[in-house]
C-alpha cells in the first residue's frame, strides 16, 4: 500500500482516500442540512427527544446511503488495480444527489418515472429560473463542500506515520458493521421506537409527498424493470365480488376476463330531439384542474370567461376526477376506459415497435360501427411525439399532425413553437376543419391541446391573465381565449344544431412549484400534492335537454367512454370497459368512490380526500385489492387479452 503521507516541496501530502472521505462527510452534512431546511417539518406535540428521534428517522436514509458509499470507497481504494472505482462511486453519488435536488427544487419531488415518461417535454424546463436553480444547487451542494474540504485539509497538521493495513481493515469492518446495524435498526424502527415518533415520521413524509427520503435508492429504482408485466396477481372469488361493488367486472376463468354484455344499464338519460346521429367533438386540454377554472371557482375572476359562457349553455359536471396520468395514459385510458400499461418513455414515444400489439376496444371502434368517421387532431409535429402512433393503434381513421393542420387549415403559416402548435393555432385549425367539411356522414373528432402543460408560458400569439406574472394562470387564460374563438364560430355555424361538444382534460395540473404556491396563496386547503384531482367536464348537446349541472359523485375519467355512449344512446354491446356511465345510478354499490392509478400507485377518491397507502389507513385493504386488480388488467393488456 502506498504511503498516505509524504512531503512534497515542504507541503503535506494527503492520500486520495482521506480527501474523498473528508469531502464525502462534508457533502453529506450539506445534503442533510438541505433537506432539513427544505422539507415542511412540524413536530407539534412531541417532546424534545421524540422531535430529535423523528427528525433522525426522517433523514436516516441519507445517512445510510452516505455510510454505504464511504464503505465502498474505502474498500476499493485498497485494491491496487481498481482504486479508480472509488472516484467513480463518489462521482455517481454526487451526481445522483444533485439531480435529485434539482428535481426537488423544480417540482417538489424526486425524479419520477412519470417525469422520464414525459421526456419529450424536457425543453419546457429550460427556463431562466430553472437554469439558475441548477447553478445554485451545484454551487451550494457540490462546490461549497469542495472548498471546505480543501480548507480543512490545508488547515490540518499532517504528522506521524501512515496507518497500518490492519487499522485500515478495522475501519472498513466497522463501517460495514455500522451500515448493517443502522439499516436493521431503522428498517425495524416501528418495533422499538415510540408510536408517536413513527407516526410523525410518516406524517412528515406524507406532507412532503415523499415515500422515502433516500435520493440514491429512489433514483436507482427508476431503472428497475417491471418483472411483473405478464404475471397475474392472485384474486379470490371474494376479491372479484368486492371489485364488482366498484363497477369492475372480472371473469378470471375466461380467455378475455374483462368482457361484459352491457356498456350501460338504464335507458339513455335524456330525450333526443334530433333523430339523426349528432357529430361529436371531444376536446382534451392538457393538465387542466377544475379548481383553477372560473366555472367551478370564484377565486380567479375573469380567468375563463369564454368557458364560463360555454358552461352556461351546457351541462357542467362536478366532482369528476382524472383516473390516470400523464398525457398518453390519460388520452388512452379515457378513450378506451382502461388503466393503460404504457405511457410515453418505454412505450408509445420511443418503443412503439416493441409494445405488444393489443386489440383494444375504444370509442373509435364503437363510433365507426355506428356509421361515424373518426378524426384525431394532434398538435405535435410527426417526429416529436408518439401520440399519432398511439392513436393509430386506437383505430382513428384520420390523424392530422401539426404539418397537416398548418398546410390544410392555416395557409402554411409557420409554427410559433418548435415541437407543437399553440392552442390558438389548434382551435383555428379546428374551425378550418369544420368549415371545409362537406360530407353528411357524422363524425367523431378528438382534439388535444398542449399549452396548459406545467412550466409552459404563453408565446406571442397568446393572451395573458391580468399582469401576466403567473404562467399557470396565463396558460389557462390563453386556452380559454382560443376556445372562445371556436365557440363564437360554432354558435353561428351549420354545426350549432347537430354537434355535441365535450370539454375536459387528460389529467389534473401537475404539482409544479408555481402551481403548489398558487394553491397555498389562494386558500385551497384541501389541495393534495398529487397528480389526481378534479378536472373539468362540460357537455354541450343541442339535440337534448340537459340539466344545468350534474354531480359525478367522485367518478373519474375511466367513465368517460361508457358515459358518452350512454348519452348518445348507441346500442349496447360486449365490451371490456372498466368504467361505468355517470348517468347510470344504482349499478355500483360504491357509487361515491372513484379509483385512480399511475406509475404503480393507486388511489381511492371519496368525499374526504384522495387516499393512498402513504396518507390513509382507512382504505389500505381496498387499495391493495385495487392495485392487484389493475396489475391484473395490465397483464391482460400485455398478453393481448383485452378484447377478441
Amino acid at each position: 500500500m502506498q504511503k498516505t503521507e509524504r512531503k512534497l516541496q515542504g507541503k503535506a501530502y494527503v492520500s486520495g482516500l482521506t480527501r474523498i472521505s473528508i469531502y464525502l462527510s462534508v457533502f453529506a452534512i450539506f445534503l442533510t442540512a438541505y433537506y432539513f431546511y427544505k422539507l415542511e417539518l412540524s413536530f407539534d406535540g412531541l417532546s424534545a427527544f421524540s422531535t430529535f428521534t423523528a427528525g433522525f428517522l426522517l433523514l436516516s436514509g441519507i445517512i445510510i446511503e452516505y455510510l454505504v458509499v464511504l464503505t465502498l470507497v474505502s474498500l476499493f481504494s485498497r485494491l491496487r488495480y481498481f482504486s479508480f472505482l472509488s472516484y467513480l462511486i463518489l462521482l455517481a453519488y454526487v451526481a445522483i444527489n444533485i439531480i435529485q435536488i434539482i428535481s426537488f427544487e423544480i417540482s417538489s419531488v424526486f425524479v419520477t418515472r412519470l417525469a422520464l415518461a414525459n421526456a419529450e417535454f424536457i425543453k419546457l424546463l429550460i427556463t431562466t429560473e430553472n437554469v439558475s436553480i441548477v447553478v445554485y444547487s451545484f454551487l451550494l451542494i457540490v462546490i461549497t463542500p469542495l472548498i471546505l474540504t480543501t480548507g480543512l485539509i490545508k488547515s490540518s497538521v499532517i504528522t506521524g506515520k501512515p496507518p497500518k493495513d490492519d487499522i485500515h481493515l478495522k475501519t472498513i469492518s466497522l463501517l460495514i458493521l455500522g451500515v448493517i446495524l443502522c439499516t436493521v435498526l431503522i428498517n425495524n424502527a416501528k418495533y422499538w421506537m415510540p408510536e408517536d415518533v413513527i407516526a410523525n415520521r410518516s406524517k412528515l413524509l406524507r406532507n412532503n409527498s415523499i415515500k422515502r427520503l433516500k435520493p440514491v435508492d429512489q433514483f436507482v429504482r427508476l431503472f428497475q424493470g417491471d418483472k411483473q408485466d405478464s404475471i397475474f396477481p392472485s384474486l379470490s372469488k371474494g376479491d372479484v365480488e368486492e371489485l364488482r361493488k366498484y363497477g369492475f367486472s372480472l371473469n378470471p376463468d375466461k380467455l378475455f376476463p374483462l368482457l361484459k354484455d352491457k356498456i350501460y344499464h338504464s335507458p339513455p338519460p335524456f330525450v333526443r330531439d334530433n333523430q339523426q346521429k349528432p357529430n361529436v367533438i371531444l376536446i382534451f386540454a392538457e393538465g387542466f384542474s377544475a379548481r383553477t377554472a372560473g366555472f367551478y371557482s370564484e377565486k380567479y375572476p375573469d380567468l375563463t370567461p369564454n368557458l364560463e359562457g360555454f358552461s352556461r349553455d351546457s351541462m357542467l359536471v362536478s366532482n369528476y376526477y382524472n383516473h390516470t396520468a400523464a398525457t398518453y395514459r390519460g388520452l388512452h385510458g379515457g378513450l378506451c376506459s382502461l388503466y393503460p400499461k404504457y405511457g410515453a418513455l418505454g412505450g408509445w414515444l420511443d418503443s412503439f415497435e416493441d409494445i405488444p400489439k393489443t386489440n383494444y376496444r375504444c370509442l373509435t371502434d364503437i363510433f365507426q360501427k355506428n356509421g361515424y368517421t373518426s378524426f384525431y387532431l394532434d398538435p405535435h409535429f410527426k417526429d416529436t411525439s408518439g401520440l399519432d402512433e398511439m392513436m393509430s393503434q386506437l383505430k382513428f381513421e384520420v390523424i392530422l399532425n401539426a404539418e397537416n393542420l398548418l398546410g390544410d387549415y392555416l395557409n402554411n403559416e409557420k409554427s410559433i413553437r418548435p415541437d407543437w402548435l399553440t392552442d390558438r393555432q389548434m382551435y383555428r385549425s379546428l374551425v378550418g376543419f369544420l368549415k371545409q367539411r362537406s360530407q353528411d356522414q357524422p363524425f367523431f373528432l378528438t382534439m388535444y391541446s398542449v399549452e396548459t402543460h406545467a412550466w409552459v408560458d404563453v408565446v406571442e400569439d397568446g393572451v395573458k391573465y391580468r399582469n401576466g406574472e403567473l404562467n399557470v394562470l396565463n396558460t389557462i387564460r390563453n386556452t380559454d381565449h382560443a376556445f372562445g374563438q371556436f365557440w363564437n364560430y360554432y354558435k353561428n355555424s351549420k354545426y350549432a344544431d347537430n354537434t355535441i361538444i365535450i370539454f375536459t382534460s387528460d389529467h389534473a395540473h401537475y404539482y409544479e412549484n408555481a402551481y403548489v404556491d398558487l394553491m397555498k396563496n389562494n386558500g385551497e386547503n384541501n389541495y393534495q400534492k398529487l397528480f389526481v384531482d378534479r378536472i373539468p367536464m362540460i357537455i354541450h348537446d343541442p339535440t337534448s335537454e340537459l340539466p344545468d349541472t350534474l354531480d359525478a359523485n367522485y367518478a373519474t375519467s375511466i367513465d368517460l367512454a361508457p358515459s358518452l355512449i350512454h348519452l348518445l344512446g348507441l346500442p349496447n354491446e360486449k365490451n371490456p370497459f372498466l368504467g361505468s356511465s355517470i348517468f347510470d345510478r344504482g349499478v355500483k354499490a360504491y357509487e361515491n368512490r372513484g379509483i385512480a392509478s399511475y406509475e404503480g400507485s393507486f388511489y381511492l377518491i371519496d368525499h374526504e380526500k384522495v387516499h393512498d397507502v402513504n396518507n390513509s389507513e382507512t382504505y389500505l385493504p381496498q387499495l391493495d385489492l385495487i392495485g392487484r386488480y389493475i396489475k391484473y388488467v395490465q397483464a391482460l393488456e400485455v398478453k393481448n387479452r383485452i378484447y377478441p
